[in-house]
């Protein structure tokens, strides 16, 4: 499945609507699409030449922030929290969702965009891409996720703090050197040919197996190593019983492709 933001006019600009159309986007493959379509793998991209360039600074969003309000501080801090969680759970619904999420960037990706991509399980991206944490830019700390999510994807911790201190712009060259994508394309075109190939071999796998790493995986990046070997044994005492094992098996001994049913 592929999945385009589709505002091109706009270099793909998060508007109002768009966090509201991720979450429920993200949130029905896993509780309609799974139930009714062969989905095994999503690649999240942007239209027009580039992937996203944050938020949109005419939304409404933007302007619901500052203090010009009659609205007590603290009534207005409680619905500003509670804005800002709804936004949380729409980034979160990506990283969440059971399927690998493979992300293709190019052009401008920028604020929280990054969050984005973060959310993302495997990011790739041209060489000459436009990268920014540019919250700092206006004024803002970065709520999303990116500040989490990016500080334990990157192995140069130094070079992620002056990325957020100053909200600088650097390349898809400098993300690959920083750990941040997993490979650069001189072209777009080299980028889509690699990621939609890799979306096809990891379709091939079993599906409820890809979700029990991806799930493993996640959690134990943010949870103690005794927690994360009790999640993998309870969710074995399930999954292998799973008929997935005898295929895989079967098809390695007759040198046979291995097939896998859906979830």
């Amino acid at each position: 499945m592929v999945i385009e933001f589709n505002r091109p006019k706009k270099m793909n600009a998060i508007g109002d609507l768009l966090f509201h159309e991720i979450k429920t986007l993200f949130e029905s493959i896993t509780r309609v699409v799974l139930k009714q379509k062969d989905v095994r793998c999503i690649v999240l991209t942007g239209s027009g030449g580039n992937f996203c360039s944050g938020l949109d600074l005419k939304s409404d969003i933007v302007a619901g922030f500052g203090s010009d309000s009659d609205m007590d501080i603290g009534r207005r801090g409680f619905w500003i929290k509670d804005m800002v969680d709804y936004l949380q759970s729409s980034m979160s619904s990506i990283e969440n969702n059971p399927l690998p999420v493979l992300c293709a960037i190019e052009g401008y990706c920028l604020g929280g965009a990054t969050s984005i991509m973060t959310c993302c399980d495997m990011r790739f991206s041209t060489k000459n891409s436009k990268i920014s944490i540019r919250e700092m830019e206006i004024g803002l700390t970065a709520d999303l996720g990116v500040l989490q999510r990016m500080l334990k994807q990157v192995s140069n911790v130094s070079l992620f703090k002056q990325y957020c201190f100053t909200g600088e712009i650097f390349s898809g060259q400098q993300a690959y050197e920083l750990g941040l994508v997993s490979k650069v394309f001189d072209t777009e075109k080299e980028m889509y040919t690699y990621v939609m190939e890799l979306a096809k071999i990891i379709s091939e796998k079993s599906p409820i197996v890809l979700w029990g790493v991806k799930k493993v995986i996640n959690f134990s990046r943010d949870n103690h190593l005794n927690s994360s070997l009790e999640l993998v044994g309870t969710l074995n005492s399930a999954l292998v019983q799973s008929n997935d094992i005898m295929t895989a098996v079967a098809a390695t001994i007759q040198k046979e492709k291995k097939v896998f049913p859906k979830f």
